[in-house]
This record gives structure tokens, sequence and C-alpha cells, in this order.
């Protein structure tokens, strides 16, 4: 259009005209086009108009089905590219949502690992020092206390009190051992994997109703791995113990643990309640049995895997794969 003007006359008639008919037709003189072709495609609208009324080529009525045909492939083309051009735009902002979601879990993927070592690493800390500490002068004083009673210098009543303040510090000395096993298992980094994990189902079983079937392949207690595997393998197996004894109602539990040259595999068996699995992914959000996520989150930061089967009656079954090459 030669003048803004005649495009606003052009819109208005569009405007209109949309929610008449939309036919093809030829437009008065009093319009400055000559020919007005719409064209509708699902929910989008618009319309091409040609000619122009000074113009000394007049188009016939009878040429109006052809020049309305070939229009329409245009408009259709018109569409085409309008859509493309959206979709790409859509599918560039989604890219980017994309990468930057990325960015961030790897961001908190970072922060997680980091979190992990930090608490093994306190973890150690402390029960390095009730080891050291607290322990060895609660198995000091035992053995004075042990002493006194043998050597039997003083009245009875003496003696009893002795031997009751001995057993006392016996209890206390076991305790203090419980809680240096639950922070960090010195068998752990003297004995290895598999002896530690040995060692733990000896002690769960001395203390709780359940009885412990562990099964190997591929593995020897000599067998030695990077600290992380080892921790990470070991609060697995301590975790899924746990949550069996807590929750499943079951008297026994099965444990297998087979190496491959690349990864290591663990798996925990029980035949107890069972529980619905599709709620895991909630349970993070809702602050609820966070050690099955804490699981997860270990296992991936590793790059193995954790996987859940379950189901109400029919017991629970938690696999744990991690890479060790």
């Amino acid at each position: 259009m030669e003048k803004p003007s005649e495009q606003v006359e052009l819109e208005e008639f569009f405007q209109a005209d949309k929610r008449i008919n939309l036919e093809a037709k030829i437009l008065p003189d009093d319009l400055p086009a000559e020919i007005y072709i719409p064209f509708v495609s699902n929910e989008f609208i618009c319309a091409i108009f040609l000619g122009h009324r000074y113009s000394h080529v007049k188009v016939q009525v009878d040429e109006l089905p052809f020049i309305t045909f070939i229009t329409s492939q245009l408009a259709q083309r018109l569409i085409t590219s309008f859509v493309i051009k959206e979709l790409s735009k859509e599918i560039k902002n989604l890219a980017q949502r994309s990468l930057d979601s990325q960015r961030r879990n790897q961001g908190l993927q970072g922060i997680t690992t980091s979190l992990f070592r930090s608490f093994e690493k306190e973890k150690k800390i402390i029960a390095r020092e009730i080891h050291d500490g607290p322990l060895q002068m609660g198995l000091d004083l035992d053995r004075r206390l042990k002493s006194l009673v043998e050597e039997g210098s003083t009245d009875e009543k003496t003696l009893k009190a002795f031997s009751h303040m001995q057993e006392l510090v016996e209890d206390l000395s076991i305790e203090l051992r419980l809680i240096c096993n639950e922070l960090r298992p010195l068998s752990l980094s003297d004995l290895g994997l598999l002896s530690a994990i040995e060692l733990m189902c000896e002690d769960i079983m001395l203390n709780e109703l359940l009885l412990i079937s562990l099964e190997t392949a591929g593995i020897s207690r000599e067998e030695r791995f990077n600290e992380e595997v080892e921790i990470a393998a070991y609060r697995f197996l301590q975790e899924g113990i746990s949550n069996a004894v807590k929750h499943s109602g079951s008297s026994k539990l099965k444990i297998h643990i087979e190496m491959s040259e690349a990864r290591i595999e663990l798996t925990v068996r029980d035949l107890g309640r069972g529980f619905d699995i599709s709620k895991i992914d909630e349970w993070s959000f809702m602050g609820v049995h966070l050690g099955i996520v804490g699981m997860k989150e270990r296992m991936e930061n590793l790059g193995g895997n954790l996987q859940i089967s379950s189901a109400i009656g029919w017991g629970t079954m938690l696999k744990a794969i991690i890479p060790i090459r």
C-alpha cells in the first residue's frame, strides 16, 4: 500500500469480514485493493489482498477461483513458515531451560557429593576421638576396677560397689564401641569391605531377632576398593538392613554381594510387608524416609544407581550397583 491509511482501511475490512463469511471476492472500487482472499487453517486466520484500485489491469470474475488457488498455496507456506518460526523459538527456549536445569542439577550434585564427603569426614573424626578418648579411658577404668576386685583388699560392701561400677563401665564401653561403629566402622578401614560387612551382620543378629544370610560371588575378604566405594557399599547395606528391621516385619534377610571387573552389586532382600514404590519420589519433598533418598543420591554421585522392587505384602528388594573402575 502506498499510504498507511490504505493499510488501516484493509485491516478494518478484514476484521469486519472474518466475523461474517470469509469468502474470496473482488472488492468495490472504493477500497485500496482489487481482490480479497481470506484463508483459514485450524485457529489461524489471515487474508491476502491483491491488486490496486488505480491499476489498469482488472481481474475478471471467472479468474477468481484460479487466483484463489494460487494464493491459498502462498498463504499455506506463510502459515507454515510462521509455525516453524514459533516452534523454533519454543525449542530454543526449552533447550535453554533444559541447559539451565542441567547446570543446576550438576551444581546440586556437586554440593551433595561434597556434603556426603564432609559428613563422612566429620563422622570419622568423631569416631576416632571417641575411640582414642572416652573409650580408652573407660577400658583403663574397667581394668583398674577389675584389679581392685581381684585384690580383695577392702570389705565386701566396697567390693560389691567396685563390681557394680565395673559392670557399668563395661556397658559404657560397649555403647561407645557401638557409637564408633555407627559413625565410622574401624573394621572397614582395618579389615576391608567384606570382613566389615560380616562383622556388621553378626552384631545385628546378636541384637535383633533377625537371621541374615550373606552370599558372595567374585569377591574375597582381601579385596580392597576406593574409600568412597567401600563407604557407599557399607552404608547401603547398613541402611538396607536397618529399614528391614524397622519396617518389614520379616525375621529373615538375604544379602548378596557380587563383583565383576567394572562394578560391585549389592542386594538386600526381605519377605516382609513391602511398600508402594510409586511414593518414593514424594518422600524427598516430604522429608520422610530420607534413608532411601540418601542411598539413591549416594549411588548416583558415584556413577552408580539404586534399584528398588517392592509391593504390599510381597517384601522388598534393594539393589545397588557401584562402579569400581
